[in-house]
């Protein structure tokens, strides 16, 4: 991976399990925050972070990319619900008028 390093990892080599992360580390910094009783967990935060990253105007390939994912589609997939469709017509109206 160069240049490159495991957030998680044994040595900065392999990944550490999912579980280990979450019952060694997440859990314990909860509970030592307070927060252990609120249902905070590892993929909550990650939706929030793309709901803000949303929230902020980025398209889905730059949040999928901020995210680590390769493949737009899987963010759009899990994540659509989170992106501003509002108004969708006069976005599409504007963007066209911006190619005249």
């Amino acid at each position: 991976m160069s240049g490159r390093s495991f957030v998680f990892s044994t040595t900065g080599k392999t990944p550490i399990a999912y579980w280990n992360v979450r019952d060694r580390g997440f859990v314990p910094a909860l509970a030592k925050a307070g927060l252990g009783d609120k249902g905070i967990t590892i993929h909550g935060l990650r939706s929030a972070a793309i709901s803000l990253y949303a929230a902020r105007g980025l398209s889905m390939l730059e949040t999928a990319t901020i995210m680590g994912q390769s493949d737009p589609g899987v963010t759009w997939k899990h994540y659509a619900r989170l992106f501003d469709r509002s108004d969708v017509e006069a976005r599409v109206r504007a963007a066209q008028a911006s190619l005249d």
